[in-house]
């Protein structure tokens, strides 16, 4: 008798649980976390900041109103330290559109334990965009009147990456390894006191180190490279000279051929220049012009550079490794347990853009 009370008891509950009879929480009764920001200090200690915008009570809705908040705490540990932030207001802390995650000067230093705890479904988006700011937390914490205006700029950048035209899954790029994380971030700017939000550099890191500094310039070239993105659209200084250029969509063919004893990796990178100016000039493009021959050897020495601080440095952040393997894996895993396969590899860059 008691164990068919206990079943039937089960079924009901179990029936109460399908039919989602209990009264989940409202979006009104939550505190809609936007964005994150966290921040490693001197003495250690972590400092995390929230984001968080109301919505009108009882909705049940995934829209957001009213002015944004600034609730920030610090802790011993990550965790601690977004507790305490939780604790600066009295409602249930939603994370389900968290979009953004900001990282302030120090936390360049663990980059690894704030992506993989941000990774988690239960405090990020799948798509959460990342980036660095070069605020404290306590210039962070003015931000409230701009703070809306950061999340939409992060989020179109995002969508759109640099060049305004080709969409991205993300601006970012983060390869774990044995040692950390290895790939760059861009460095969002912003400020109480200033206009602009947008992205000016960004900070190439291998295993969690930050060692080199790319322009704008440079980073559309490696979301290009990365397959993050098509088109360029950029202004640079190019043999004393201000060149503007915008290209069509941009394909990369990548083949490997042997060359003696090692092996050479090409990329070959075709497209159409659409527009280009020389110190604020527009030029006419035709094949044998001496402007496209420039515009093409710019496009060489860059990508030349981003491989030589990437590759070269151990730092396989565009994985070229995988079409090297596709050609001769025993060869290349010999090279590697040697810690020789850098000075074995040549990467050769052939640029073709043209005039169609």
């Amino acid at each position: 008798m008691r164990k068919t009370m206990v079943k039937t008891m089960l079924t009901v509950l179990m029936c109460f649980v399908l039919c989602g009879c209990f009264q989940s929480r409202s979006l009104g009764e939550r505190a809609i976390v936007k964005a994150v920001y966290m921040n490693t200090l001197a003495d250690g200690k972590i400092e995390a900041a929230l984001v968080v915008f109301t919505c009108e009570p009882n909705s049940d809705t995934a829209s957001v109103t009213g002015k944004a908040k600034i609730y920030m705490a610090k802790g011993d540990t990550l965790e601690e330290a977004l507790y305490l932030a939780e604790q600066q207001q009295n409602k249930k802390v939603f994370y389900a559109q968290n979009e953004l995650l900001l990282l302030g000067p120090g936390a360049t230093k663990n980059i690894s334990s704030y992506l993989s705890y941000f990774g988690q479904e239960d405090v990020g988006r799948l798509n959460l965009s990342v980036y660095l700011t070069e605020l404290e937390g306590d210039e962070f914490s003015k931000c409230d009147d701009i703070i809306e205006n950061v999340i939409q700029e992060g989020e179109r950048l995002t969508d759109r990456t640099l060049t305004q035209a080709s969409p991205a899954k993300s601006i970012y790029e983060s390869i774990p390894g044995e040692k950390g994380e290895s790939g760059w971030l861009p460095v969002l700017e912003f400020s109480p006191e200033e206009d602009y939000i947008g992205v000016k550099k960004a900070f190439l890191f291998k295993e969690d180190q930050c060692y080199e500094v790319w322009n704008a310039t440079e980073l559309q070239v490696a979301l290009m490279l990365d397959g993050k993105s098509q088109r360029l659209s950029t202004q640079a200084q190019y043999d004393g000279q201000e060149i503007s250029l915008k290209t069509g969509p941009l394909t990369m063919e990548t083949q490997v051929l042997e060359k003696e004893d090692d092996l050479l990796l090409q990329l070959s990178i075709s497209g159409r220049l659409e527009h280009l100016s020389i110190d604020g000039k527009t030029v006419s493009i035709n094949r044998s012009s001496q402007e496209l021959i420039m515009a093409n050897r710019w496009l060489v020495d860059t990508v030349s550079n981003i491989v030589s601080q990437t590759f070269y440095e151990k730092n396989d952040v565009f994985q070229w490794e995988w079409w090297l393997r596709l050609h001769d894996a025993k060869r290349i895993e010999a090279w590697k347990s040697q810690d020789q396969m850098e000075s074995h590899i040549q990467i050769q860059v052939i640029g073709n853009l043209s005039d169609s």
